[in-house]
């Protein structure tokens, strides 16, 4: 069903929601347009997830209304809600863990909608390599961002038009969260409409196209973040003051250059540890910020800016995971691909995409270990020096307009963290 171009997709009015006699929505109310995505931004307990859910009407509201696709879906029962095209990720996944993937996406499968994407089993495998390579295993033995992936997948083979995607960058490592970001992006350039429900405030610019921001079940902004950034003290009052603080720090991957390689192979020069040059961490006392006690959000953040910087800067058709892999290979020399994924951080299943995806690009070699023929051990090619020579200088400056912005005492502390993590 398609409605006209000046009905929004999906309208809310006035609506009211409650857990038992907790009131947790005050007449929210906002819309949503055909091929927009659009960031739900606020703190824990703010009410996005009650938003989601009231959508779904898995929390049925007591007051307003929700309209999608022109035709009021208030008091629908949750799973006729879905028939009509509503595609819902929560937070907590909820896969079936007895079944293979396999298994879980043909649970989720729909039939064609009008003027929405059609989504196939070869799709997903396209969008989530992961799951290909882990096909016939059962839920249960992915970790919690194959998980998240699966989910996605599982919920667009019911052919949504509207997908809903609670917290979609929460509790996964930051290599996921690369990939959620590039599939969210995907899911823009196919027309799919999309909310997503977010604290990771830069996460959400990257992918949205405006947003609304929630506090104590009230919407306090509806708007582009052009005009968010004009209005500074919605955003301090609303969101995260850390988020803000750290959004710019994009250095996840500072193993991705010289700053984590004892030569630079594009100069040929000798790089210096930064750590042996580094000041003791700020006193907390003395100090209004203390990094430690966020590090892993600020991870995070990082290595989310720097996958933008990359892309913008390093015109080369890689990734950053797969431009760290190739920068690890500059140093270990021949490695078994086991070995390789422990030293870049990379579970068992990314790396083999990873080095698959460069062998099939002709930029890595395979051969045998002479001393362990059972061994298959991997090298960059020719090809693959070359263009990693091209890359590194630019590689470089996507380390430093990062780090530009910190103080000297946060680039320190999170160098320092960072080569704990090498």
């Amino acid at each position: 069903m398609s409605e006209p171009i000046s009905e929004p997709m999906l309208r809310i009015e006035g609506l009211n929601s409650f857990y038992g006699k907790a009131h947790i929505l005050n007449d929210l109310g906002f819309s949503v347009t055909r091929g927009e995505v659009v960031a739900l931004l606020g703190r824990n307990g703010a009410g996005k997830t009650t938003t989601m859910k009231s959508i779904m009407q898995l929390v049925r509201s007591r007051k307003g209304h929700i309209h999608f696709h022109g035709t009021e879906i208030t008091g629908m029962a949750p799973h006729k809600v879905a028939r009509m095209g509503l595609g819902y990720v929560p937070e907590e996944r909820r896969i079936f863990t007895d079944l293979t993937i396999l298994e879980n996406l043909e649970v989720g499968r729909q039939g064609h909608r009008v003027d929405t994407p059609f989504w196939t089993e070869a799709d997903m495998f396209e969008l989530f390599p992961n799951l290909w390579e882990q096909r016939n295993a059962q839920g249960k033995a992915m970790s919690g961002g194959e998980q998240q992936m699966l989910t996605i997948a599982r919920t667009l083979m019911g052919n949504p038009s509207l997908l809903l995607l609670d917290e979609p960058s929460e509790g996964i490592a930051p290599i996921i969260v690369e990939q959620m970001a590039q599939t969210i992006l995907k899911f823009k350039e196919q027309g799919l409409t999309v909310i997503i429900s977010e604290q990771n405030l830069h996460f959400a610019k990257i992918v949205a196209d405006r947003t609304v921001i929630i506090e104590g079940g009230e919407k306090k902004f509806d708007g582009s973040f052009d005009e968010l950034e004009n209005h500074t003290e919605i955003r301090d009052a609303y969101l995260s003051v850390q988020a803000d603080e750290i959004e710019t720090n994009d250095e996840l991957r500072f193993r991705e250059t010289a700053f984590c390689r004892k030569r630079n192979p594009a100069r040929g020069e000798p790089v210096s540890d930064p750590a042996e040059k580094a000041p003791k961490t700020p006193d907390p006392r003395t100090h209004g910020y203390v990094l430690d006690e966020q590090i892993g959000y600020l991870l995070r953040k990082a290595y989310q800016r720097n996958a933008v910087l990359f892309g913008e800067k390093v015109q080369s058709g890689l990734t950053p995971t797969q431009f760290a892999v190739m920068a690890r290979l500059t140093e270990l020399g021949s490695v078994s691909q086991n070995h390789l994924g422990r030293t870049v951080g990379l579970d068992v299943a990314t790396t083999k995409g990873v080095v698959d995806r460069l062998h099939a690009r002709g930029l890595i070699e395979t051969g045998r270990d002479p001393n362990d023929r059972r061994r298959q051990m991997i090298s960059l090619s020719d090809a693959g020096w070359q263009l990693f020579e091209e890359c590194a200088l630019l590689g470089l400056d996507v380390s430093q307009e990062t780090l530009s912005p910190l103080t000297q005492a946060e680039r320190w502390s999170l160098l320092k963290i960072l080569k704990k993590l090498q």
